[in-house]
């Protein structure tokens, strides 16, 4: 009998201590569940930048306020590391109100049951990393004046299948988009800079513009992801090559007029040579009319480019004629 009481005693105190005690061990080491009855933050308010605050209530993370995003960095993270924990375990929606002008360095990066974001027209910039990881991210709107998305910011978000890029975008970082297999992309003709390995790994990157096809090239993305939805227009331009000598581009025929010596050029080439268009100036020009003297190496056909062809120069300006010297071509055409 006394064994009895005594046992019962104890059971009472352990009940006791579970309900005092429980919530701060369930916090300090927390697992993703299904469901919770209760949910408690340790630090469930606070700063997230110098005019921003934050919000944890229930499944909802909610920003509020002006200015920057806080990045967050380690045990620096600006909800306070065990609050964070519990965040990524718990949180499924994240509100980010009007007022907000960047999304912070790994701020929701693995919350791994997220399925909802709100972001607003104010935003900019999102951050490296900042929602890397997130696998049960389905779709999220981005707002009309985003400019740059970071590096890493989606990577590895493969349940993610619905996402427009704004009209406005210029910036997209390295690896932002790896690793999301289940999204495509339409690229507005607005983007100047994409980083490597931007795509890998994801669906189809549709390019309306030879400018930007060639920046999606340059970012290493593998050809039978892209699509092309433009006529192949040929590249254009003009300006000056000499003092008293003018080039121009224009229908694939290379044109240059005026008088004296045409300038030397470096290892970065002739100015017409660097316009940044797909195809390439080199793999597009298929005349060259010289109405002066130029250098050899200014007018060097592409290795790779039956375009270029020695008939398309005057008799005594062919630098590739056979027998012809190896001096630089500098005869008068008068």
């Amino acid at each position: 009998m006394r064994e009895r009481s005594l046992g019962r005693g104890l059971w009472a105190l352990a009940v006791a201590m579970l309900m005092l005690f429980g919530a701060a061990v369930t916090l300090a080491a927390p697992a993703c569940v299904e469901s919770a009855e209760a949910v408690v933050y340790p630090r469930p308010s606070g700063s997230c930048g110098d005019g921003l605050t934050y919000q944890l209530k229930d499944y909802t993370l909610t920003i509020s306020g002006t200015g920057d995003m806080a990045d967050c960095t380690g045990s620096a993270d600006w909800m306070g590391e065990s609050t964070r924990d519990v965040a990524k375990c718990l949180v499924t929606k994240v509100v980010v109100e009007e007022g907000c002008t960047s999304v912070g360095r790994l701020a929701f990066n693995e919350f791994e049951r997220l399925t909802q974001i709100q972001l607003p027209s104010t935003l900019t910039k999102i951050g490296h990393g900042a929602f890397c990881n997130n696998t049960s991210l389905t779709s999220i709107n981005l707002p009309a004046g985003l400019k740059s998305v970071g590096d890493m910011a989606f990577f590895g978000c493969r349940g993610l299948t619905g996402l427009q890029l704004p009209s406005g975008l210029a910036d997209i970082g390295v690896d932002a988009f790896r690793d999301c297999e289940n999204l495509s992309f339409d690229l507005p003709d607005s983007v100047v800079s994409i980083g490597a390995y931007a795509f890998q790994g994801a669906g189809d990157v549709v390019v309306r513009s030879a400018l930007v096809g060639a920046l999606v090239r340059k970012a290493k993305t593998p050809e039978k992801q892209i699509q092309r939805l433009y006529d192949g227009a040929y590249p254009e331009g003009s300006g000056q090559c000499g003092p008293d000598l003018s080039w121009r581009l224009e229908d694939r025929v290379l044109t240059v007029s005026g008088t004296g010596a045409m300038d030397d050029f470096d290892e970065s080439g002739a100015p017409w040579a660097q316009i940044s268009h797909d195809p390439t100036p080199q793999d597009s020009i298929r005349k060259v009319v010289v109405g002066r003297a130029a250098p050899a190496s200014a007018l060097s056909p592409s290795a790779n480019s039956p375009a270029w062809s020695p008939s398309a120069f005057p008799a005594r300006c062919d630098p590739w004629a056979a027998g012809r010297s190896s001096k630089r071509a500098t005869a008068s055409l008068s």
